[in-house]
C-alpha cells in the first residue's frame, strides 16, 4: 500500500517517454547519462528508475520548446519495445473494461506517483487521472496518459475508440484541435479533473490477444512487483497516500486510515510515533499542499475548498488555513507561479492533538 520515500517507475514508462521525446527532438542520449541512467538500462524489464527522471525529462522538455500538447503527441504512438508487464497484462485480457481494471488495479507496477480513479457513469465508465503529489506539474504527463488509454484502446480491440467524453483542468489552450483529433469533439477545458469516459459499448469489446493462461503468469508477476513496492514503502508514506487518495470524500479519520492499511489504529499510531511523526502532522501536511495547489488553479470557493480538504464545516478550513499561512484563503495568491505566505508548511493548527481526526 505504500510508496517509497523514492518513488519509482517501470523502466519501460521512461523508455517510452524518452523514446518519444527524442523522436520529436526534444531529448538526447547525454540527457539519460546525466540522470544516472542510460537507454540500454531502460531495457531491464527489472529496472525500477526513480520517478524523478521522467519528471526532469519533461522539464527539459518544456524548456526546450516543446509544444503544450507534447504529452497527447508522445501517447498517441505506440511504442512496440517499450511493452512493460503492465502493458503485456492488457494485452490478456479478455474485454476492454477487463484490461482497464487489471491496469487501474496494478498501476503501481508502472507509476508509484499517477493515480488512476474508475467511477461509475451511465454511459459507460469515468477514469480520473491525478498524481499522487498534488502540486505536480501534471499537464504533459496526464495528457500523456489519457492519450496512451485510447491509443491502446484502439490497439487491444483492432477498433478506432473514442471517449463519450473528455475533461481537462487547463483552462486555455493554444487550440483544440491535437484534443478533438484523439478524444472527439466533446473535450471540456477547465474541468473539475482530468477524465475520461469509456462507453458500455467501447468496454464490451473483445481485446483480441485475450490469453488466460498468459494472463495468469504476468498477474503473479505484477502482484509480486506490488507487493515488493508496499513493503519497501514506509507506514507514514503509506498514510499521506490514503490520505491524498480520499480527503476529498471526507471521514478520513485514523481509523479510516489504519483499517486501509490493514492494521489496528493503535498500531498505526504507534509505527508513526517510530518514525517521529503523528497522524494529525501527516493530515496537515496534506491539508497544505491541496491547499497551496487548488489556490494556485484558482479552484473554488470557500465551500468547496473545504469539502475537497475534507473539513466538515468551512470555518474549521479557515482557521486551520490562517494557522498555516498567517493570512485568508481570500488574501493568499499565487505571486510568480507560487503561493505565498509567512506560515511554516508543517505547521499544526493550534488545539489539534496527535488523535484528532478533524
Amino acid at each position: 500500500m505504500g510508496i517509497q520515500s523514492r518513488p519509482t517507475v517501470s523502466s519501460a514508462l521512461v523508455l517510452d517517454l524518452y523514446d518519444g521525446l527524442v523522436e520529436q527532438g526534444f531529448a538526447f542520449a547525454s540527457d539519460l547519462e546525466a540522470m544516472g541512467t542510460t537507454r540500454e538500462a531502460l531495457l531491464d524489464v527489472d529496472h525500477r528508475p526513480p520517478a524523478t527522471v521522467v519528471e526532469a525529462l519533461w522539464q527539459l522538455a518544456h524548456q526546450r520548446g516543446a509544444p503544450a500538447h507534447i504529452g497527447l503527441l508522445i501517447g498517441g504512438r505506440l511504442h512496440e519495445g517499450a511493452k512493460g508487464v503492465l502493458s503485456n497484462l492488457a494485452l490478456t485480457a479478455a474485454t476492454l473494461r477487463e484490461a482497464i481494471l487489471l491496469f487501474l488495479e496494478y498501476l503501481p507496477v508502472m507509476s508509484e506517483i499517477e493515480t488512476i480513479e474508475a467511477q461509475n457513469d451511465p454511459r459507460g465508465l469515468k477514469l480520473v487521472y491525478g498524481f499522487r503529489d498534488a502540486a505536480h506539474n501534471h499537464e504533459a504527463a496526464i495528457g500523456r496518459s489519457m492519450s496512451a488509454g485510447i491509443t491502446w484502446a484502439s490497439y487491444l480491440t483492432g477498433l478506432a475508440v473514442r471517449p463519450v467524453k473528455a475533461g481537462f483542468r487547463q483552462r486555455e489552450v493554444a487550440s483544440p484541435e491535437p484534443y478533438c483529433a484523439i478524444f472527439g469533439e466533446d473535450c471540456e477545458f477547465g474541468a473539475g479533473a482530468d477524465y475520461l469516459v469509456v462507453s458500455n459499448e467501447d468496454l464490451a469489446r473483445p481485446v483480441l490477444s485475450s490469453n488466460q493462461l498468459v494472463k495468469n503468469i504476468l498477474l503473479e508477476k505484477a502482484a509480486s512487483i506490488r507487493e515488493t513496492l508496499s513493503r519497501n514503502g514506509s507506514v507514514s508514506q503509506a498514510v499521506q497516500t490514503v490520505i491524498e487518495d480520499n480527503l476529498h470524500r471526507g471521514g478520513v479519520t485514523s481509523a479510516f486510515v489504519a483499517s486501509q492499511l490493514e492494521m489496528s489504529r493503535q498500531t498505526l499510531h504507534r509505527k508513526l510515533s517510530a518514525e517521529g511523526v503523528n497522524f494529525t502532522v501527516l493530515m496537515s501536511r496534506v491539508r497544505q499542499a491541496k491547499a497551496r495547489y487548488y489556490l494556485e488553479k484558482k479552484h473554488g470557493n470557500l465551500e468547496e475548498l473545504s469539502r475537497l480538504l475534507g473539513y466538515s464545516e468551512p470555518s474549521a478550513f479557515y482557521k486551520a488555513f490562517k494557522s498555516w499561512f498567517d493570512t485568508t484563503p481570500r488574501h493568499l495568491r499565487p505571486r510568480g507561479g507560487v503561493v505565498t505566505g509567512s506560515g511554516q508548511h508543517q505547521r499544526v493548527p493550534a488545539g489539534h492533538q496527535q488523535d484528532d481526526d478533524s
